[in-house]
C-alpha cells in the first residue's frame, strides 16, 4: 500500500512515524483495477500507523487521513480508544473551489477545517517527542493492537 501522499516526522533518524495520508481519485474514476475502495485503503495505512505510534507508547495517539474525491474532500481522524477499538471518525467534509466565481466563498471554510487536520498533527508531534525526551509517562495500549487485514488478491477460476 503506498498513498498518495503522506506526512511523516523523523525525529530519530530510522524510524519515520506517519501522521497524515492523502487518497486522491479523479472525476469518473472509480474503477481502479484494484479489490478494495480508497477509503478502505486508507483506513489501513491510518491504522499501520497508529500501531507504530502505539508500539512506541506515544500518549494518545492519532493519525489523520484526507480523501478526496474530485472537488469533494472528506478528512477522517483515527485513534484506539476503548479498550482496543479502532475508530475512524468522519472530521469533516468540504469542497474545494471549483471554475465558478462563487467558490470563492467557500475559502474561509477549507482553511478552517485544513487547520482543524494541522492541529490534530501537531498534537501528535509534540506526544512523539515528549515520548521520545521521557517527560511523558509512558502508556502501553499495545495489548489493544491488531493487524490490518491484507489487500485481497484476485484469483482466476
Amino acid at each position: 500500500m503506498i498513498p498518495d501522499l503522506a506526512l511523516f516526522i523523523e525525529p530519530n533518524s530510522g524510524t519515520k512515524y506517519e501522521l497524515f495520508f492523502v487518497e486522491v481519485k479523479r472525476k469518473g474514476n472509480y474503477q481502479n483495477n484494484h479489490l478494495e475502495d480508497d477509503l478502505v485503503k486508507l483506513g489501513k495505512e491510518m491504522h499501520t500507523a497508529l500501531n507504530k505510534l502505539v508500539k512506541k507508547k506515544v500518549r494518545n495517539p492519532e493519525v489523520v487521513g484526507l480523501l478526496v474525491e474530485d472537488c469533494r474532500a472528506v478528512a477522517y481522524k483515527m485513534n484506539l480508544e476503548y479498550n482496543g477499538q479502532y475508530q475512524m471518525i468522519e472530521i469533516s467534509r468540504f469542497y474545494f473551489t471549483r471554475e465558478t466565481v462563487d467558490d470563492i466563498l467557500l475559502i474561509p471554510a477549507i482553511v478552517t477545517k485544513l487547520n482543524q487536520i494541522k492541529d490534530i498533527i501537531e498534537n501528535t508531534i509534540t506526544n512523539i517527542y515528549r515520548c521520545i525526551s521521557g517527560d511523558e509517562e509512558l502508556v502501553d495500549l499495545t495489548p489493544y493492537t491488531r493487524q490490518a487485514c491484507k489487500t485481497p488478491v484476485s484469483i482466476l477460476v
